[in-house]
């Protein structure tokens, strides 16, 4: 098993030392995960502010019952995704002194943090450390849609894809820009190919709010 456990080693020296540029995948989703966030949870010894933390909702804001949403294992992905790419929050979580740096994180998970008034403050610190972010709806058929329409036939929650991407020149206190679309209801097949066709600078984007905590989804919009 040496070799086994030599691939073991040398991953997670990849993923703690060696700098990345871009992460991409799908990672696992699990509710109700405490306790499965390693050291992304627990933090490093000698430090006080785990890397999770940053996104827990200060009390004032009013939404810390709906943190616990936080304790899923796609969160954790993403939270060390953007601490692996972007350096976000890397003093505080190793003691290191590293400037935030350019680079793509882009994942497709289950769509809770898009609006959830849990994840304020991840999508407030997203908004901070990148310069562009595009959301993908895939699933506008909502909750539990037919089979034939999920892009993931045993996933029954509404799915997304987000790409969040820092520029060299991103300045931190102006809050990302963000660019959000819906894929047309109907079969999986037609949405692998609408997905094809998609560029981030052609049409069919709406903007969303550049509010810190605004959710990753346009406003209602001046008719309401």
């Amino acid at each position: 098993y040496e070799p086994i456990a030599q691939s073991r080693r040398d991953a997670n020296r990849v993923k703690k030392d060696t700098p990345i540029t871009v992460v991409i995948g799908n990672p696992p989703y699990k509710e109700k995960a405490k306790g499965r966030g390693g050291w992304i949870e627990d933090g490093l010894d000698g430090r006080d502010r785990t890397p999770l933390q940053r996104w827990m909702p200060p009390p004032d804001w009013g939404v810390s019952a709906h943190s616990k949403h936080l304790y899923n294992l796609y969160v954790y992905f993403w939270r060390w995704a953007t601490w692996k790419v972007f350096a976000a929050g890397d003093r505080e979580a190793t003691g290191r002194e590293e400037p935030e740096r350019p680079g793509i994180v882009c994942f497709i998970t289950v769509s809770g943090f898009l609006t959830g008034p849990g994840f304020q403050a991840m999508r407030a610190d997203l908004r901070r450390s990148c310069s562009d972010v595009w959301v993908i709806d895939c699933s506008p058929e909502g909750h539990q849609p037919e089979v034939a329409t999920r892009l993931f036939q045993g996933v029954q929650h509404p799915v997304c894809i987000v790409l969040a991407a820092r520029r060299a020149d991103t300045d931190p206190e102006t809050p990302a820009r963000v660019r959000f679309r819906a894929l047309a209801e109907g079969r999986r097949e037609a949405k692998f190919a609408e997905l094809e066709g998609i560029g981030l600078s052609g049409d069919g984007w709406a903007e969303c709010a550049a509010d810190w905590r605004a959710p990753f989804r346009p406003g209602p919009g001046d008719v309401w």
